[in-house]
């Protein structure tokens, strides 16, 4: 079982890998502005999620309690990024609406 939780983890942390070289690029097309600010922000995210997986692997032998403080730290930090992503996404819909006439 603990093999299969390793290999979800080196999985999870090799997404985030690709979602870090994503998220630098899409800087790189959008360098200022409320984008721009929200980018560097959703970085920032990135990289405490990398942290949490590459911890991930010495989990099993802390106490119980502090694992589940480290969960509920990712799940709080995952809900907050997600919120960022939607408002993101809400303000460009509104730029693209506003731009188009709706």
């Amino acid at each position: 079982m603990l093999t299969i939780f390793y290999i979800i983890v080196a999985a999870a942390l090799a997404v985030m890998f690709v979602d870090l070289v994503m998220v630098f690029r899409l800087r790189g097309m959008a360098p200022g502005g409320t984008i721009g600010k929200v980018i560097k922000i959703l970085i920032y995210f990135i990289v405490i999620f990398m942290a949490g997986y590459v911890v991930a692997p010495f989990m099993p032998g802390l106490p119980l309690t502090t694992n589940l403080i480290l969960v509920a730290m990712i799940y709080f930090f995952g809900a907050v990024f997600v919120a960022i992503v939607l408002w993101l996404l809400k303000s460009l819909i509104e730029k693209v609406v506003k731009e188009l006439g709706g």
